[in-house]
């Protein structure tokens, strides 16, 4: 038998501890001797389960990010932190839980990139190769 949640804002709560829950457990695996990702993957099932719309928007800076630097890292790093932006200044989310999870997760996410902060500082970060095209034509014309 399932637990009855009397409010919203008790279920809402309820589905961020869960899901805060699946998080850390996907950083810090058991059986994996606690090295495990990122959490980023699973931090985006969680929002779009709870907020569809702030997925949506944090998608859309990670894709801007994504396709302005081709830097994975620094599109996830950038969307976490948007995230707490969205929820705190454009959606105006009044339950303090929330809040407090938003920024928690903006700053997990940096904590857990730190390795790839550091070799963008140095320029040793792998780009994503999917816009060949466009690189070669950059390179083309600045070897010109």
């Amino acid at each position: 038998m399932l637990p009855e949640f009397n409010t919203e804002i008790a279920l809402l709560n309820m589905q961020l501890i869960l899901g805060i829950a699946a998080v850390i457990g996907h950083i810090f695996p058991v059986w994996a001797d606690f090295k495990g990702g990122k959490g980023v993957a699973t931090l985006f099932g969680l929002v779009i389960g709870i907020s569809p719309w702030t997925a949506l928007a944090c998608s859309g800076v990670f894709l801007l990010v994504l396709y302005l630097t081709r830097f994975v890292s620094l599109s996830s790093i950038l969307a976490s932190v948007a995230f707490p932006v969205f929820i705190l200044v454009i959606f105006n989310v009044d339950n303090p839980i929330y809040r407090g999870f938003a920024v928690t997760v903006a700053l997990l996410v940096i904590l857990t990139h730190q390795k790839n902060i550091g070799r963008i500082i140095r320029g040793g970060e792998s780009k994503v190769p999917i816009f060949k095209k466009r690189d070669r034509r950059r390179q083309k014309n600045q070897d010109s």
